[in-house]
């Protein structure tokens, strides 16, 4: 754990500016230590101030909930606009079996029915029969037509209770990669293998989680990333900086990078700077910024001297926000704080009227968020 960014962002873990709150849950989003009462401190301030309600429920990062945590996401679904409402009701479902079945009762009406049955089938199924309905999910998932989130992510559940009962584990992750061939695409069978690699932190397998990074696979590159953040090592950090250099890999490699909150990780990502292409520099420039890494104020002011322009970064909410965070001050930082504003004001203009997304609407994963924040949805709502 980077004792330093712990320290740093706790202040402004709720912050009084919308600008700075939403860089703060950027940057935690995918940090895999946060503590639980972070979270729900979060969800405090959502309960409580309606200004960074909606800051909060769309970014605020959900890695682990107890009892505190639900109360709070109950207590938000009686006061969300409706139009936010499947935010809440979104993180519910998301709640460990064990929290679902012991709040089965306040629950029913707000989470699925099915959700709710299948929590208590992974708590009261056997070994035998849990792993019959795991193996039974992936052959549902191979004969999709295309990715199935829901169905995707009830069989990573599914893995998880059986690594929980410590009948998943290292010798069935090396018999399942065994078999594979290397000249075809992952299958489900082995995408949710990488996924428990990272669930058991099991470092002889770094490397090949790295050398993952240039394959085309959508779903196993988010998987793939996901796990190597999990381990937060310097070994993960010596083993994917290489693929900052192959332009197949820079990107998830750049990520991994910026959820791993280590020096190590701000040393790489500051060294590559210059090595990656131009249309990149803001991707490493958010990092270093994620890192809260004073080695990012050099490289902004020369990033405004080239002439940068970001397409899918706000450079501005990102440039504002540090400087604010690590106490200094610079003299464009009042026309930063404008222009965001101008342009989450656009945004917000350009939704407004328009009705909520219904769940049933299938959102691709590379297109842009509902929600109007100009990211991916994969990088943001969903």
């Amino acid at each position: 754990m980077n004792n330093r960014f712990i320290s740093e962002i706790e202040p402004y873990l709720v912050a009084d500016e919308e600008i700075v709150q939403k860089f703060v849950l950027y940057a935690l989003k995918d940090y895999p230590s946060m503590p639980i009462e972070w979270q729900n401190r979060l969800l405090e301030e959502a309960l409580t101030n309606e200004k960074s309600r909606t800051s909060i429920l769309l970014y605020a990062p959900r890695k682990e909930a107890n009892g505190e945590t639900v109360r709070l996401l109950l207590a938000l679904l009686k006061v969300v606009k409706p139009e936010r409402a499947h935010l809440v009701a979104g993180a519910l479902t998301k709640l460990k079996p064990e929290l679902l079945v012991e709040w089965n009762k306040e629950l029913a009406g707000c989470v699925p029915h099915l959700v709710l049955e299948e929590a208590h089938f992974l708590i009261e199924a056997s070994d035998d029969e849990l792993f019959e309905a795991f193996d039974t999910g992936i052959a549902q998932l191979e004969m999709e037509q295309s990715y199935n989130y829901a169905l995707f992510n009830r069989v990573i559940r599914r893995m998880e209770q059986l690594v929980k009962r410590g009948v998943y584990g290292k010798a069935r992750i090396e018999n399942v990669l065994n078999r594979r061939s290397k000249n075809l695409y992952f299958n489900y069978e082995e995408i949710v293998a990488v996924r428990a690699i990272g669930l058991l932190k099991l470092e002889e397998y770094i490397p090949f989680l790295s050398e993952l990074l240039v394959r085309d696979e959508d779903v196993l590159l988010e998987e793939t990333a996901e796990a190597l953040v999990q381990f937060q090592t310097d070994e993960v950090v010596e083993a994917v900086t290489p693929y900052m250099l192959n332009q197949e890999s820079v990107i998830f490699a750049i990520a991994v990078l910026s959820g791993t909150k280590l020096e190590s990780a701000e040393k790489a990502l500051f060294e590559n700077y210059y090595n990656v292409p131009p249309y990149l520099k803001d991707w490493v420039l958010e990092a270093l910024a994620h890192q809260l890494s004073d080695k990012t104020f050099p490289l902004i002011d020369t990033y405004i001297e080239d002439g940068g322009i970001s397409a899918e970064i706000d450079m501005d909410l990102v440039s504002y926000s540090l400087y604010t965070i690590k106490g200094k001050k610079h003299p464009e930082m009042t026309d930063w704080k404008t222009s965001y504003e101008n342009k989450r004001n656009r945004r917000m203009k350009s939704i407004s009227g328009f009705a909520p997304v219904k769940n049933e609407v299938k959102i691709g994963r590379n297109d842009p968020c509902p929600c109007g924040s100009g990211k991916k949805y994969k990088k943001c709502c969903g």
